[in-house]
Protein backbone atom coordinates (compact mmCIF):
# COMPACT_ATOMS: atom_id res chain seq x y z
CA UNK A 1 0.00 0.00 0.00
CA UNK A 2 2.85 2.74 0.90
CA UNK A 3 4.41 4.19 -2.48
CA UNK A 4 1.76 2.26 -4.38
CA UNK A 5 2.81 -1.43 -3.67
CA UNK A 6 -0.55 -2.82 -3.70
CA UNK A 7 -2.30 -1.59 -6.76
CA UNK A 8 -5.86 -0.68 -6.52
CA UNK A 9 -5.64 0.58 -2.29
CA UNK A 10 -5.39 4.64 -1.49
CA UNK A 11 -3.93 5.49 1.86
CA UNK A 12 -6.53 8.28 2.96
CA UNK A 13 -4.71 10.69 5.62
CA UNK A 14 -7.48 12.17 7.86
CA UNK A 15 -5.30 15.13 9.30
CA UNK A 16 -4.94 18.76 8.78
CA UNK A 17 -3.35 20.21 5.68
CA UNK A 18 -0.42 20.96 8.13
CA UNK A 19 0.05 17.62 9.33
CA UNK A 20 -0.37 16.13 5.84
CA UNK A 21 2.53 18.44 4.81
CA UNK A 22 4.62 17.72 8.24
CA UNK A 23 4.44 21.50 8.90
CA UNK A 24 2.84 21.02 12.42
CA UNK A 25 0.43 18.91 14.59
CA UNK A 26 -0.70 19.65 18.51
CA UNK A 27 0.33 15.80 19.56
CA UNK A 28 1.96 16.49 22.82
CA UNK A 29 2.93 12.61 22.45
CA UNK A 30 4.04 12.05 19.04
CA UNK A 31 7.48 13.49 17.80
CA UNK A 32 7.56 13.24 14.25
CA UNK A 33 5.91 15.44 11.58
CA UNK A 34 4.87 14.46 8.06
CA UNK A 35 2.84 11.52 6.53
CA UNK A 36 2.87 8.15 5.44
CA UNK A 37 4.19 8.07 1.82
CA UNK A 38 1.92 7.96 -1.11
CA UNK A 39 -0.92 9.27 1.12
CA UNK A 40 -3.56 10.97 -0.09
CA UNK A 41 -5.30 14.38 1.90
CA UNK A 42 -8.66 13.49 2.86
CA UNK A 43 -9.56 16.68 5.00
CA UNK A 44 -10.33 17.65 8.44
CA UNK A 45 -10.53 20.89 9.29
CA UNK A 46 -7.71 23.43 10.43
CA UNK A 47 -5.56 21.90 12.65
CA UNK A 48 -5.07 18.56 14.97
CA UNK A 49 -8.46 18.62 17.32
CA UNK A 50 -10.24 21.37 15.36
CA UNK A 51 -12.18 19.58 12.45
CA UNK A 52 -15.18 21.07 10.34
CA UNK A 53 -14.62 20.00 6.95
CA UNK A 54 -17.14 16.69 7.94
CA UNK A 55 -19.19 18.59 9.65
CA UNK A 56 -20.31 22.17 10.48
CA UNK A 57 -19.61 23.12 14.12
CA UNK A 58 -21.99 26.09 14.17
CA UNK A 59 -24.80 23.66 14.30
CA UNK A 60 -22.91 20.37 15.50
CA UNK A 61 -24.32 18.32 12.23
CA UNK A 62 -22.63 16.03 9.98
CA UNK A 63 -22.17 17.77 6.51
CA UNK A 64 -23.70 16.18 3.71
CA UNK A 65 -22.89 12.69 2.58
CA UNK A 66 -22.52 14.37 -1.11
CA UNK A 67 -20.29 17.17 -0.32
CA UNK A 68 -17.84 15.07 1.73
CA UNK A 69 -17.71 12.68 -1.09
CA UNK A 70 -17.19 15.20 -3.65
CA UNK A 71 -14.04 16.72 -1.29
CA UNK A 72 -12.40 13.54 -1.03
CA UNK A 73 -12.76 12.60 -5.02
CA UNK A 74 -10.73 16.22 -5.69
CA UNK A 75 -8.11 14.65 -3.52
CA UNK A 76 -8.06 11.35 -5.87
CA UNK A 77 -10.04 9.37 -3.11
CA UNK A 78 -12.84 7.56 -5.05
CA UNK A 79 -15.30 5.21 -3.73
CA UNK A 80 -13.81 1.41 -4.67
CA UNK A 81 -15.15 -0.43 -7.39
CA UNK A 82 -14.43 -3.71 -6.94
CA UNK A 83 -12.57 -6.14 -4.38
CA UNK A 84 -8.86 -5.09 -5.65
CA UNK A 85 -9.66 -1.69 -4.87
CA UNK A 86 -9.48 -0.17 -1.16
CA UNK A 87 -9.52 2.69 0.83
CA UNK A 88 -7.35 2.82 4.11
CA UNK A 89 -7.78 5.74 6.35
CA UNK A 90 -5.47 7.01 9.11
CA UNK A 91 -5.18 9.89 11.16
CA UNK A 92 -2.45 10.82 13.97
CA UNK A 93 -3.79 8.16 16.31
CA UNK A 94 -7.04 6.70 15.35
CA UNK A 95 -10.13 8.73 16.18
CA UNK A 96 -10.32 11.11 12.95
CA UNK A 97 -9.69 8.15 11.10
CA UNK A 98 -12.62 6.16 12.50
CA UNK A 99 -14.85 9.05 11.46
CA UNK A 100 -14.16 9.00 7.90
CA UNK A 101 -14.07 4.97 7.82
CA UNK A 102 -18.02 5.43 9.39
CA UNK A 103 -18.87 8.53 6.79
CA UNK A 104 -17.62 5.74 3.57
CA UNK A 105 -19.53 3.19 5.39
CA UNK A 106 -22.63 6.02 5.09
CA UNK A 107 -21.39 6.48 1.91
CA UNK A 108 -22.26 2.93 0.59
CA UNK A 109 -18.76 2.18 0.04
CA UNK A 110 -17.11 -1.74 0.38
CA UNK A 111 -13.65 -2.10 1.33
CA UNK A 112 -12.97 0.72 3.82
CA UNK A 113 -10.48 -0.15 6.41
CA UNK A 114 -9.56 2.21 9.42
CA UNK A 115 -5.79 2.00 10.18
CA UNK A 116 -6.01 3.05 13.99
CA UNK A 117 -2.59 3.24 14.52
CA UNK A 118 -1.96 6.19 12.14
CA UNK A 119 0.65 8.59 12.05
CA UNK A 120 1.70 7.43 15.77
CA UNK A 121 2.53 3.68 15.04
CA UNK A 122 3.77 4.28 11.68
CA UNK A 123 6.69 7.00 12.79
CA UNK A 124 7.62 5.08 15.75
CA UNK A 125 7.86 1.87 13.58
CA UNK A 126 9.48 3.49 10.52
CA UNK A 127 11.61 6.51 12.22
CA UNK A 128 13.76 6.71 9.17
CA UNK A 129 11.07 6.47 6.33
CA UNK A 130 10.34 9.52 3.91
CA UNK A 131 7.72 11.75 5.87
CA UNK A 132 7.91 14.82 3.84
CA UNK A 133 8.28 14.10 0.30
CA UNK A 134 4.64 15.48 -1.32
CA UNK A 135 3.71 14.99 -4.75
CA UNK A 136 0.73 17.42 -5.73
CA UNK A 137 -0.52 17.02 -9.13
CA UNK A 138 -2.55 19.82 -10.61
CA UNK A 139 -3.62 22.55 -8.30
CA UNK A 140 -1.32 23.15 -4.69
CA UNK A 141 -4.41 21.99 -2.51
CA UNK A 142 -5.00 25.46 -0.18
CA UNK A 143 -4.41 25.47 3.52
CA UNK A 144 -7.25 27.20 3.89
CA UNK A 145 -10.69 26.02 4.52
CA UNK A 146 -12.08 24.23 1.37
CA UNK A 147 -14.15 26.03 -0.65
CA UNK A 148 -17.68 25.12 0.61
CA UNK A 149 -16.65 26.77 3.90
CA UNK A 150 -15.55 29.83 2.67
CA UNK A 151 -19.12 31.59 3.58
CA UNK A 152 -19.40 29.35 7.12
CA UNK A 153 -19.83 31.69 10.27
CA UNK A 154 -17.03 31.27 12.27
CA UNK A 155 -14.70 31.12 9.46
CA UNK A 156 -15.32 33.82 7.02
CA UNK A 157 -18.42 35.43 8.22
CA UNK A 158 -21.42 34.41 5.97
CA UNK A 159 -23.22 31.27 5.45
CA UNK A 160 -23.25 28.14 3.49
CA UNK A 161 -26.88 26.86 2.33
CA UNK A 162 -27.07 22.48 1.47
CA UNK A 163 -29.61 20.52 1.00
CA UNK A 164 -29.26 16.77 2.16
CA UNK A 165 -28.61 15.45 -1.33
CA UNK A 166 -25.17 17.58 -0.75
CA UNK A 167 -25.69 20.35 -3.51
CA UNK A 168 -24.89 23.53 -2.88
CA UNK A 169 -27.71 26.30 -2.92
Amino acid sequence: VVDGQRGGAVLADVRAWEEHTGVRHNYAFIKLKGRIPGSKWARWGPSTYIGGDFWNTEIGRLRPLGIIERLWAKEGIRKPKNDREAVIFYCGSGWRSAMAWVISKLLGWKNTYNYDGGWLEWSMTHPNAPRHKLEIVGPTPPPSPPEYLADTPGISGGSVRSSDDGKMR
